[in-house]
Formats: structure tokens, sequence, C-alpha cells
């Protein structure tokens, strides 16, 4: 498991966080494959190693990968995709399923992206809240950006912004689902608002299908 532990995972509800759902999935996918008696291992990310947990079968790893991802606190708020993927890619000698649970509001992943997905079998987990694609017209007011901290003025009324914002978001998306279609990785979008349970049966039932 590959998990964004970035403060851009933080946007979104007291309690019901990208982060917040990140670390659920994470653990309830974990739990579940270590049942089936598979090695997991856990790498938790920034813009720099937070957690690695080497891949194990125990259901004694599992509580403890369970344990210390809960009790995280990541060092660093910002994000470096790329060279999250590279150290996976040196990581994991033999070929395996990984899970990448990310928001992937980051640039420059795109290339060791595919070559995770052509090396291994790869799910991306795409997560997003819904105050990224429709934030509410309150008018002019200050933004924080989680990772830098730099607070900007923007007027969430105006129609442009909001074009803006879903069109950054939609495109992002697709360019995400084109690179897991064009390498044969499986590519899911959960937003912080949905039951992300429902979204990982039909993922399962469509790599079962294939």
């Amino acid at each position: 498991f590959m998990l964004d532990v970035s403060a851009s995972q933080n946007i979104g509800t007291i309690g019901n966080a990208k982060l917040d759902q990140a670390k659920e999935i994470c653990g309830t996918l974990a739990i579940s494959a270590m049942r089936e008696a598979s090695q997991v291992g856990l790498y938790c990310f920034s813009d720099q190693k937070e957690l690695f947990l080497k891949p194990q079968n125990s259901m004694k790893h599992g509580y403890q990968l369970i344990t210390k991802l809960f009790s995280l606190e990541p060092k660093s708020q910002l994000t470096n995709l790329q060279s999250a993927i590279l150290i996976t890619l040196e990581i994991l000698k033999k070929k395996s399923v990984v899970f990448l649970i990310s928001d992937f509001i980051d640039q420059n992943y795109e290339h060791n992206l595919r070559a995770l997905a052509r090396k291994h079998d790869l799910i991306v987990i795409h997560l997003f809240d819904n105050y990224e694609t429709a934030l509410p017209s309150l008018g002019i007011i200050p933004a924080q950006e989680q990772e830098t901290n730099k607070v900007v003025w923007v007027n969430t009324s105006a129609p442009s912004f909001k074009k803006q914002l879903k069109l950054t978001f939609e495109a992002n998306r697709i360019m995400l689902e084109q690179i897991c279609k064009e390498n044969k990785a499986n590519y899911v979008a959960i937003n912080t608002a949905e039951d992300f349970i429902s979204k990982l049966i039909k993922l399962f039932k469509t790599r079962k299908n294939n």
C-alpha cells in the first residue's frame, strides 16, 4: 500500500477528510488481504518517507500496521509523487499488487506512474472532496494552500472561478484514468461524501471478471 499523507489530503470535513478515508480504505484492504494470507507492506509518503513497514503476513503485523497508520503524524506537508513511486519501484523486486491511494495533486509524476503500472499490478485510488470541485458561493475569501501555507484571495462566487475549479479537477481525473487504461491498471475515483465500500466492491468485481 502506497499512501499519500501530505497536507492536501486534509481537505474535507472534520473526521471525514480525504486522509481519514484513505486510512480507512488502507486499513480495511490490508486486514482483508492478510486474512487471505497475503504479505502486506505499507509506505506512507509526503515529499519524504513518513512510514515504511516491510511486507509480512501475520495478523500481529496487521494490527501493528493499523496502529501505526492511524497514529501517524506526518513531518512534512508537501507532496512528491514522482519520488515516492521511484522509491517503490526500487523496493519491490517481485511483481506485486500495488494500491496507490492519493488525491494526485502534484506534477511530473506521470512517467513514473506508467513505469509502476507496467512493472506491477497497479490499483489507483483517487480521493477527492466536494470542496475541490464545487465550492459554495461565499464571495471573496482568503484561502490557504494546505501544503505551502500561502494565503490567496479568491472570488468563490465568480462563474469563472467555479468553472476553472471544476475543469482543473476533471482534467487531472481524465489524465489519470487514461494512464491507467493505457497501462492496464485499475482506476477508481472516490468522493469523501460517498460510501467507499460499494466502490471497492465494484472494483474487485471488475478485476475478477477481467
